[in-house]
């Protein structure tokens, strides 16, 4: 495969990463979403209260109140009810079972409801951060699903999933390897380690390898005599053993993220030649064939990729990541630049 083949490739790569999550996050926004804000005046903000301690269904409703005011719109002051003519928001706050559900609607003239929006909630403590959420799907005609980051989810939205600063995670994935100007051109590999994550940056340790093409092994032959390597230009192969650190920075708090990274290790590289091989026996024979050494080099690698389905304790990743390798020992072989495409799965505790 010639390097303008793999310009083409490389940079389909990145345009999918980049368009991906723009597609994804779009799914969440319904039509609506679209809609007219909602006017800066808007009269009276309504508390109901269903069953929940009036001092937490107040402060409930203040939180509200002041995402309100933070979206340029004037409240007046909180009350019970309201005159039929008047405009403004009602805030309904009501027990199912042990849970709450917390309802904005709003109503212009009171009784006329314009939109509205409700989240389930485990306890009032989660007006805290149900509040902006409500407000913000409520003025802008968001589905409340598009108003949802790691910080702010619910524990109803995320049952399996309960948000902690940070964690730990194991994982394990599969490659496909790709080395410019070689023979090796869709190798598969495979992927391991563990990592260390936040909610905008992961640092973790992997180990990746690629399987060994049996082609490329020259058998012990008693009557082999010599092998000479030919020089072939792109014929070449390589067979590696990585280990390293890296870094990843994460875009947003959103389901689906794109991300970057940067990191270094080792890798422990096996670099083939295309030869001929001369055998004696009988009458003399030549066979192509290929031989190569074990070697050492410093990896330094680039990473782009996007993150899904980050609201729950099992993630899937698809990266691209392009290595450079530096070589510790002086040898012939070129400098080789690995790039693999991979999904994996990152399973936190």
């Amino acid at each position: 495969m010639d390097k303008k083949t793999w310009g083409y490739w490389i940079g389909f790569a990145f345009l999918v990463l980049s368009v991906v999550p723009a597609f994804a996050q779009a799914d969440a926004s319904a039509p609506e979403s679209r809609g007219r804000l909602a006017p800066a005046s808007a009269g009276y903000l309504i508390l109901e209260n269903l069953g929940i301690p009036q001092a937490d269904a107040q402060t409930a409703a203040l939180l509200v109140r002041t995402e309100l005011s933070k979206q340029g719109i004037a409240v007046g002051d909180l009350v019970s009810r309201a005159s039929a003519g008047s405009s403004g928001y009602r805030l309904v706050l009501g027990r199912l079972g042990e849970k709450i559900v917390a309802h904005l609607i709003e109503e212009r003239p009171i009784g006329t409801v314009i939109t509205e929006r409700k989240l389930l909630l485990a306890s009032i403590e989660e007006m805290v951060s149900a509040a902006p959420r409500l407000v913000d799907a409520l003025v802008h005609r968001k589905p409340i699903a598009a108003t949802i980051d790691i910080e702010n989810i619910t524990e109803q939205e995320a049952r399996a999933f309960q948000r902690v600063p940070a964690r730990f995670a194991g994982h394990l994935g599969f490659l496909g390897v790709f080395v410019p100007g070689t023979k090796t051109t869709s190798s598969p590999g495979m992927e391991m380690g563990v990592s260390y994550e936040t909610l905008s940056y992961s640092v973790g340790s992997e180990i990746r390898f690629n399987f060994i093409d049996d082609s490329l092994n020259l058998e012990n032959d008693f009557w082999l005599e010599d092998v000479r390597p030919t020089k072939e230009e792109g014929d070449d192969a390589v067979h590696f053993f990585c280990w390293s650190i890296s870094l990843r920075r994460f875009f947003n708090k959103q389901n689906i993220s794109p991300y970057v990274g940067a990191g270094g290790g080792i890798i422990v590289y096996k670099y083939y030649q295309p030869a001929t091989a001369l055998y004696t026996f009988g009458e003399d024979r030549k066979i192509d064939t290929y031989i190569g050494e074990v070697k050492t080099g410093m990896d330094i690698h680039a990473i782009f990729g996007v993150e899904a389905l980050r609201f729950t304790k099992t993630r899937l990743r698809f990266e691209l990541r392009v290595d450079f390798i530096s070589q510790v020992e002086a040898d012939s072989a070129p400098y080789l630049t690995p790039v693999t495409m991979g999904l994996s799965l990152h399973r936190f505790r």
